[in-house]
């Protein structure tokens, strides 16, 4: 069995890849933040960063979602301003706009996306309306990975879990998180909004983390 990858740690990499991907993907409800535990994520957060920074984010995202802190109204002016527009983005959610140097998607590293995409079977499904480098895509990606990664443990697949966490730690490293301290500071200094700039560094925190892990457990 490959060191480190126990069930705990595979279910907390699922259900992080997928809480994240809703918060940036889909736009605020009540529904979206009552159905957040946060003993649940508070475990998962653990899990996977064992030293501790995903958490302290994650304890200010999780009070922030709860109720008595929750301006719906607000919340959702907010995605829109940030992720949709029709004014432009302060924090653009695309890699293209953070990798190539120019406020432009659909850029050389879009098409090295949707090759990863492709390579694993993943066809997002909002194709082809957002660009392949859509933050909420490339971490649907990753939740579909850790889904496989999860799987295969059950399973007792040892190779395709393999496969699936190397493939998940590769696309981290290429991909995400060589721009996702940026999109955070964007978030944090222009974005005028404490919840989603939260987000977004509790999800640099956690990806650097699982990166960390994931190299310690496959390489």
């Amino acid at each position: 069995m490959i060191e480190d990858a126990t069930l705990d740690y595979l279910v907390a990499r699922r259900f992080g890849y997928l809480l994240f991907q809703r918060l940036f993907g889909t736009e605020p409800s009540d529904e979206l933040f009552d159905a957040i535990d946060e003993d649940v994520a508070t475990r998962a957060f653990g899990f996977v960063d064992v030293e501790g920074t995903t958490a302290a984010y994650g304890r200010e995202l999780l009070d922030l979602a709860q109720a008595e802190n929750r301006d719906l109204a607000a919340r959702l002016s907010d995605y829109t301003r940030l992720f949709v527009g029709p004014a432009a983005l302060p924090a653009p959610p695309w890699e293209s706009v953070y990798l190539e140097g120019k406020r432009m998607v659909m850029q050389p590293s879009t098409l090295d996306i949707r090759n990863a995409y492709r390579a694993h079977g993943f066809l997002p499904a909002l194709y082809p309306r957002v660009p392949d480098d859509h933050l909420a895509l490339e971490l649907d990606f990753l939740a579909s990975l850790a889904a496989e990664a999860c799987d295969a443990y059950d399973r007792g697949d040892e190779g395709r879990m393999r496969d699936a966490l190397e493939a998940s730690g590769d696309f981290i490293a290429d991909h995400p998180l060589k721009w996702i301290d940026a999109f955070a500071c964007d978030l944090e200094e222009k974005g005028g909004s404490d919840f989603y700039a939260c987000a977004a560094k509790a999800l640099a925190s956690f990806m650097a983390a699982d990166v960390r892990r994931l190299e310690a457990a496959c390489g």
